[in-house]
């Protein structure tokens, strides 16, 4: 019995890791997503601004290169891309990996069909002896 309850306290602390881990993924992706949002606005902005002037100005010529904002940017989401994929190895606390590591560690702490078999015995036994409160 206390092997059982010590896995299952292994599960509860696994599970509440996972949980943390997926609800702060889950809000830095949410902010993330704002601040491209917030770029791009601020981005057709500043083009708008731009074609207006280029458009006004008697002396200057319209270029049909892209700004070297937008490449900058744009180079720059690529490689943390592959950054992330290039990563590998050990799993630590905050990596990008450490979420499906946890979900691969709780199927593997699963009860094989012969363990749950002696567990649903074990109830058994318990609840015919009078032990409900063991039991549950």
């Amino acid at each position: 019995i206390s092997e059982y309850q010590e896995g299952l306290l292994k599960v509860g602390k696994y599970l509440a890791r996972y949980v943390a881990v997926r609800q702060r993924r889950l809000s830095l992706a949410a902010k993330l997503q704002s601040e491209d949002r917030f770029m791009d606005v601020e981005d057709d902005n500043i083009s708008e601004v731009s074609s207006s002037f280029s458009e006004m100005s008697a002396y200057t010529t319209r270029s049909t290169k892209e700004s070297s904002a937008s490449v900058i940017s744009s180079s720059v989401s690529k490689s943390r891309g592959s950054r992330r994929q290039k990563k590998g190895g050990k799993i630590r606390a905050g990596s990008p990996g450490e979420e499906m590591a946890l979900v691969e560690h709780l199927k593997g702490m699963s009860l094989a069909t012969g363990a749950q078999k002696e567990l649903k015995s074990l109830l058994v036994v318990l609840t015919q002896l009078g032990k409900e409160d063991v039991a549950r």
